[in-house]
């Protein structure tokens, strides 16, 4: 796996670790899509570069394969990263801890857990945000 070094330094070290996960998602789900479809044209592929634009969801029924795999790994990476069970009940656990802290309002105490949910699985603040909304977990402070 080759990852532009850029990524770290332009975005985040979350970014980073989604990137390898989103990476080794393709590795285990669609090299062999690669292989026959190497086997196919008569070459070989050693390198594959994901999009770096998002795709459009309403169109999904115009979809190619690769772009159907590339939503798949961007689905997946995140819930690598984020498992459900650890992630709640780290969630749970910081949701306690702001008890003993004092928040100017709800909007500091929200700021405050996706900080500190993304620094201890070291993810992005908004893949942190994000599956906060995926799991359906609400703060009980």
């Amino acid at each position: 796996m080759i990852i532009d070094p850029d990524t770290f330094y332009q975005r985040n070290l979350g970014c980073l670790n989604n990137t390898i996960a989103h990476e080794c998602v393709h590795w285990e789900r669609h090299r062999c899509y690669h292989f026959v479809l190497g086997i196919l044209d008569g070459a070989t592929t050693i390198a594959c570069r994901c999009p770096v634009e998002g795709q459009d969801e309403l169109k999904h029924r115009d979809w190619t394969d690769e772009q159907w795999m590339e939503w798949q790994a961007n689905a997946i990476a995140p819930r690598i990263l984020l498992p459900r069970e650890p992630f709640i009940a780290k969630a749970d656990e910081l949701s306690k801890s702001a008890k003993r802290l004092r928040f100017l309002n709800n909007r500091e105490l929200v700021d405050w857990i996706v900080k500190e949910l993304a620094s201890f699985f070291r993810v992005s603040k908004i893949s942190a945000g994000i599956r906060i909304k995926e799991v359906g977990w609400h703060f009980a402070v």
